[in-house]
């Protein structure tokens, strides 16, 4: 003789729906937790472009020539990794071309050569003596303390 149960066949069914519908706490719990380090991750590496593009546009703007305005150049190039070399750092052929191509384009002049004086450091009225000290050019010229 065999041993039946009594069960019926719709409290079967119910217990499978509130099995269902009840969530798999330990796989949300885990799949929270990746994401979680997903976002920290994704903050992190937004951090470190920011760092990188504020380096490469200041190592840039080191490149650029005394005719060309960092202003105008970073308005006309506005995204860094165009003037990246293949080993992530500026690439200066990159800089300059750019900025010779804003030179052309503006017809921007070159940068005046230093102001040479001729008679620097010659004035009839100045005098270079030994006797020279700090205290005599706060005195003035011919006053005793």
């Amino acid at each position: 003789m065999s041993e039946q149960t009594d069960t019926n066949p719709e409290e079967a069914v119910d217990t499978v729906e509130q099995v269902s519908e009840q969530p798999d706490t330990s796989a949300n719990t885990e799949a929270a937790k990746y994401r979680r380090k997903l976002r920290e991750a994704e903050a992190e590496r937004d951090q470190a472009t920011m760092q990188r593009d504020a380096l490469a546009r200041s190592i840039a703007e080191g490149y650029l020539p005394a005719n060309v305005p960092a202003r105008l150049f970073w308005e006309k190039n506005t995204n860094v990794t165009e003037i990246l070399g293949k080993d992530g750092g500026v690439d200066k052929a990159k800089v300059e071309a750019a900025a010779k191509q804003l030179v052309d384009e503006y017809g921007l002049k070159p940068a005046a050569g230093r102001l040479i004086v001729e008679a620097d450091g010659k004035h009839a009225n100045v005098r270079s003596d030994d006797t020279t000290s700090w205290a005599s050019v706060v005195r003035g010229p011919n006053r005793d303390i």
